[in-house]
């Protein structure tokens, strides 16, 4: 969810979820926005659980918000 803060902040708040990885996963995941029309990474997630929530405030209003946007940590590998 994205809700104005006041202030010119922002408030966003959601969770992931873990899927397709092995039990016991444990890795920070690179959390992005698109705002704008500009792809900014701003920070870490530490996805140590099967649900990891999450909160944090911007200056700017999100159009999106994307984990692993370029497959940075996370990616299918086929053979």
């Amino acid at each position: 969810t994205v809700k104005d803060a006041g202030g010119g902040k922002w408030e966003v708040a959601g969770s992931v979820t873990q899927s397709g990885v092995p039990d016991g996963w444990k890795d920070p995941l690179p959390v992005y926005i698109e705002s704008q029309g500009r792809t900014m990474r701003i920070g870490w997630l530490p996805a140590f659980q099967k649900e990891t929530p999450f909160q944090f405030s911007l200056p700017v209003k999100p159009d999106k918000l994307i984990a692993n946007h370029n497959e940075d940590v996370l990616a299918e590998v086929r053979q």
